[in-house]
């Protein structure tokens, strides 16, 4: 059986600074080297990540003080309703300093907490991941569209730290930039802590061009060249949207091809500020959103193509019946007996994948690129590869 891992830190306050902000990911090197192919199921072009026993934990903030463990989980940690906190305290799952507790234990500020949870998460595409540029210090890789970058919500092992730990062999990278688990493309890694602090400083003083090629619903017009619109986002939602008491942001866009056909347009998208969701939103403010974008598109759209459509929705495998004892007693389907909550029609993969993907890397003395997904290579090549030539104006 495996060894539960150990605690992770989680809530905890995160410098700024190039070099402390990676450091939550580096600690887990230890975990990414033992990263084995025993850890997953891999089944009808998905990955699966067998559960495990886990452990988070967290030590006591300043606002906490004076309120009971209960309240104070049941609130900042929101996601699960109050009963399920009550039933973790009571049994014991979660503990204060690593003691049992009551519900309605006062913290003081001193304690640390614990949380043991039996573990699954999500799954997502099992996609080779392209090594674009290698060296002593760097590491550019393309990520396949579904992949967190690093560990976090239900991705853990199915982060592209440890993919690319189990795929590459590489351990100890430090992340110098996020892009979106549904975002395909470029993602750069450090490996020296100088490296990561250089390559931050590049890209919070906005040296760093970044290009992207999205597929829009409708005929985009050359005329659109850009958007300003100030932008806030909803971290409870988990959504942006334009805000005139937003923060800054400004996107750049140029048409690369229009199919007529499926009335959607390429275009590459150069952000200039980099807000979390940044050009989905401007697309969508403009009236081209992404055309398979379930959160900013109203009218989900495809190109049509089977071949060039490998962004799909995620579909649930199915399990011979044959498999389902053998594959459930190893812990490898969704359906737990350790979790009884964890049901059927509660499966823990996130169904979307859009049509963005992030192209183009270019600092100061260096320039990276990734090829060309196969949706946005089927519409380039469907228009002979050329910018449209009958734009609206």
């Amino acid at each position: 059986m495996e060894t539960p891992a150990r605690p992770e830190s989680i809530g905890q306050k995160r410098s700024r600074s190039g070099d402390q902000r990676f450091q939550r990911y580096v600690k887990s090197s230890q975990q990414e080297k033992d990263v084995c192919e025993d850890w997953y199921h891999v089944q009808d072009g998905f990955r699966y990540v067998i559960p495990y026993v886990f452990a988070f934990r967290v030590n006591c903030k300043r606002r906490w003080i004076g309120r009971s463990v209960l309240d104070t989980f049941s609130r900042e940690f929101h996601y699960k309703p109050e009963k399920y906190w009550r039933e973790e305290i009571s049994s014991g799952r979660l503990l204060c300093r690593d003691e049992r507790v009551e519900p309605g234990y006062i913290l003081d500020g001193s304690e640390w907490m614990t949380h043991w949870i039996h573990r699954h998460e999500s799954a997502v595409l099992d996609a080779e991941i392209d090594k674009v540029y290698e060296d002593d210090s760097l590491l550019v890789v393309s990520k396949p569209p579904s992949i967190p970058v690093h560990p976090c919500g239900s991705y853990r092992r199915n982060a592209l730290t440890y993919l690319t730990a189990l795929k590459l062999g590489l351990t100890g990278l430090r992340t110098v930039h996020r892009l979106d688990k549904h975002t395909s493309g470029l993602v750069i890694f450090a490996k020296t802590k100088e490296v990561a602090t250089r390559l931050c400083k590049q890209i919070e003083e906005r040296k760093v061009a970044k290009t992207y090629v999205a597929l829009v619903s409708g005929d985009f017009p050359r005329s659109l060249t850009s958007c300003e619109d100030k932008l806030s986002f909803d971290v409870r939602e988990q959504i942006a949207r334009v805000d005139p008491h937003g923060k800054d942001t400004e996107t750049r866009f140029e048409v690369v091809a229009y199919s007529s056909d499926h009335d959607v347009s390429l275009v590459r998208c150069f952000p200039k500020t980099g807000r979390t969701h940044q050009i989905r939103v401007h697309l969508k403010a403009l009236g081209y959103p992404i055309c398979n974008d379930p959160v900013y598109c109203e009218k989900l759209k495809s190109i049509g193509s089977e071949e060039a459509n490998d962004s799909a929705k995620l579909q649930l495998p199915s399990l011979d019946e044959s498999m389902s004892e053998a594959i459930l007693a190893e812990g490898r389907t969704l359906e737990c007996k350790t979790c009884p909550a964890v049901t059927a029609k509660e499966k823990v993969h996130d169904p979307t994948i859009i049509y963005l993907h992030a192209e183009e890397y270019a600092g100061e003395g260096w320039r990276y690129k990734s090829k060309l997904p196969s949706w946005a290579a089927a519409v380039h090549e469907a228009t002979n590869g050329s910018s449209r030539e009958s734009a609206s104006e």
